[in-house]
Order: structure tokens, then sequence, then C-alpha cells
């Protein structure tokens, strides 16, 4: 049997080139460059078998000029342009036109409500007047107006080059806003059914303990919620694996769970439905991040992440601390040994160092406690004072902190100086 050879990746691109230039017709829109080898969006305005005649968008029709087909003169729309009008919001600037003939700046001051159609105020005449976004008469910055009085075609074509890759930057920045809004609509609709009965396939059961001994699931003071295995499944590698990957539960409709209480499962389920918590408090934020390791939750993760980075403060820096080295949070670790150093003379150190013995982790055990006896039976202790044990604190997580501990020596040379200046 003969095998048979597929088309390159080069092969199917000019024939979708191709087919693109044989199908274009009046009206169409395309991205075209005129005399001065500059890109324009433009608009076909008659066609043939061979060749397009086109409007240049901005431009009047003493400019219009014709193309072959396959010339590469022109291209497909907003490929060699970037669709600038999608930035466009009140007071960005643009540029209008009565006529083709005159043009000046302008800003835009209000939108339609379906924002095919902008109001904008006109200078030099402080008038205002609507366009509609694909109109001829409307056109980007820097296409006739300069950014002096009078600017010769060479300055506004460096400049208008100059903003269209602004105008990319400022894409970018509409597509994740878009993205975020778009996000934010889905969350606020599946909110709805968070521990809503209606269509739920699967129900979650909490065993209630009392005086010490466990509830059985099945007796009516235990807790439920409700959920939807498809958005489980989508949304959470725990539950994907368990309810697909042929577990017992994967059979069943109803779970008991164990490890997480009700309230700390009702956020998780938030977070699952929506993809972010709804309720971060000083009390839930250290069992969400263990719930946010148990059920593979990276949105939830990075939200108590930020929540804890911003809560810094001298009374918790050591417990975050340690939470930081548990779950590998590298970044909140170093938060967290920049402020103490930044911040050292605050500290007790006495309640600082008890507070870090009743600590099992292993992230201060070698600093905490004394070194083996030595054949007089003498230690030395490791740890003599706060500022030495936040810098080996620091050494153990392999921290550069030249730049901290200079800053902290600055802050108490200017703390010094001013408490001398009081004294006299």
């Amino acid at each position: 049997m003969t095998s048979v050879e597929l088309p390159t990746t080069k092969i199917m691109e000019t024939i979708k080139n191709n087919t693109w230039r044989a199908q274009l017709r009046e009206q169409d829109s395309i991205d075209a460059m005129d005399g001065d080898d500059m890109w324009y969006e433009a608009t076909v305005i008659a066609c043939d078998k061979k060749s397009l005649t086109v409007r240049f968008m901005g431009w009047s029709s003493k400019w219009n000029a014709v193309f072959l087909r396959k010339s590469p003169r022109i291209a497909p729309r907003n490929s060699k342009v970037p669709n600038w009008r999608k930035t466009l919001k009140c007071g960005k600037g643009v540029e209008v036109s009565g006529d083709s003939s005159t043009w000046c700046s302008a800003v835009v001051c209000a939108f339609s409500e379906d924002r095919n159609i902008i109001q904008v105020f006109r200078a030099p005449s402080c008038t205002k007047e609507w366009y509609n976004l694909n109109s001829p008469l409307l056109a980007e910055p820097y296409t006739h107006c300069g950014y002096k009085v009078e600017a010769d075609s060479v300055e506004r074509r460096k400049m208008l080059n100059a903003r269209r890759l602004l105008f990319k930057n400022e894409l970018k920045t509409v597509e994740k806003e878009n993205k975020a809004q778009l996000q934010k609509k889905v969350g606020e609709d599946l909110s709805s059914f968070i521990n809503n009965e209606e269509l739920s396939d699967i129900k979650f059961k909490f065993i209630i303990a009392n005086d010490g001994k466990n509830i059985s699931s099945n007796d009516p003071s235990s807790s439920i919620l409700y959920g939807h295995k498809m958005i489980l499944v989508a949304r959470s590698p725990y539950f994907r694996s368990m309810l697909l990957g042929g577990m017992m539960e994967s059979k069943c409709n109803a779970i008991t769970i164990h490890d997480v209480s009700y309230d700390i499962f009702l956020e998780v389920l938030h977070c699952i439905y929506t993809g972010k918590a709804n309720n971060l408090t000083h009390d839930n934020v250290f069992e969400l991040l263990q719930a946010a390791e148990l059920y593979c939750l990276t949105d939830l993760k990075d939200q108590v992440t930020q929540y804890l980075k911003t809560s810094i403060d001298e009374e918790n820096v050591m417990d975050i601390l340690i939470v930081a080295d548990t779950f590998g949070l590298s970044k909140l670790g170093e938060e967290c040994i920049r402020y103490a150093i930044v911040n050292y003379s605050r500290f007790n150190e006495k309640k600082l160092i008890n507070q870090l013995k009743g600590s099992s982790n292993n992230i201060i055990s070698d600093i905490l406690q004394a070194d083996k006896p030595d054949e007089n039976g003498v230690c030395e202790q490791k740890v003599s004072n706060t500022e030495t044990f936040i810098l080996t604190l620091a050494e153990k997580f392999k921290m550069s902190i030249n730049s901290q501990t200079h800053k902290a020596k600055q802050i108490n040379v200017v703390k010094t100086q001013r408490n001398r200046g009081d004294s006299h």
C-alpha cells in the first residue's frame, strides 16, 4: 500500500493565504501598504478577478490604491496594524475629520451602549461629535497630526510606529481584562450552585466530634454539603482522580470528609466553583492552605499566600515563616525573613525564642538547639540574641540578605540619631 505524504505546514499556509486572497470582496476589511511603505487599515471598495481597489481608513478617496490580489502589500485585517480600536476608552486620543481633508486631534468622552459608536471632544473647536468606530473619518493618533504643530511625514510615521507598539501592549492588557471579566462572570454564575441541591449528584458528609467521639455520618446532626461531579472533576485533580480513577468513591454519591471541617470545605467548594475563596481570615487561613494542598487547588494556594504576605507583622511573622517552610513557599519565606531583618529591633527576644521553641518544625530546630556537649560537658548555645537568630535563619533559607541588613542598619542609625536629638 502506497503511503500518502501529508502537506507541510508551509504549503498549508500558502494554500490558506491564496484562498483568503481569492475570496476578498467589496466591503471586506484588510491591511494595506501605502506609497510610503506604511501599513494602514483599509476597505475593499471594488474588485475583479485579478485586482482590488482599496480605500485607506483615515484617508480621503484621492489616496485610494489598486493592488493585484497576489500583492505582498495587502494582508489580513489587523495582522500588520494592531486593532487599536479595542484599546479605546474615555480619555484616549484619536484623530477625526469632517470631510477627510482636514484632520484634528480629539479625545474620547463617551460610548454608545453597544460600544460601536464613540463620542469625541474635538479640538480646537471644543465641540462634541459622534463617530462610528469603523468610520474612515476616524484615525489612530499620529496618522495626520504630529506631536508638534507642524510635523513632517517622516516624524509622523516614526510616532505612528512607536504608538502602534504601545497599542500592542495595551491590547494584551485589554485581553487580560476581558478574560478576567469573563472569568468573574462565569464564577458569579456558578456561585449559585455552591452547596445547591439542585442538579447535585454528590454530597459530602462531615462527622462532628462529640466529647472526643465521632458521631456516625448517618446521625441527623452531621452537616452535609452538596456538589456537582462535573465541576469537581474539571477543577480539581484530587476529585478527578477520586471520581474517575476507579476508587471506591467513584461509585458513591455520598462521601464522608474526615480531614477538613465543614466551614473550610465550603470555602474549598467556593474556590472550585468560582476560582477564588469567599472569606479569607486570620482564623481560617492556615487551614485553607492545608486544604489547598490536599485538594491540589493552585488558585486557592496562591490567594492564601498573597493574603499571608500582606498580613506579616512582628506578632505573626515567625508563624507564617514556619508555614512557608512547611508548604515549600519560598517567596513567602523570603518576605518573612526580609521583614524580620528590617524590623528585628521590634522583637521581644525572650518571647520570640519561647514561641519558636514550641514549634516542632525542623527549620528552626538546628538553630535553637544547643550544640552537643564537649569533653567537659559544656554546651555552646547557638542563639545568643534576636539578631543572631534572624541572620542564622536567613542563612537557612539561603537568602542574599546583604541589601536587607544594610537597610536595617541604616534604619537603626537614623533611629539612634533621632534618639540623641530628642535627649538633647
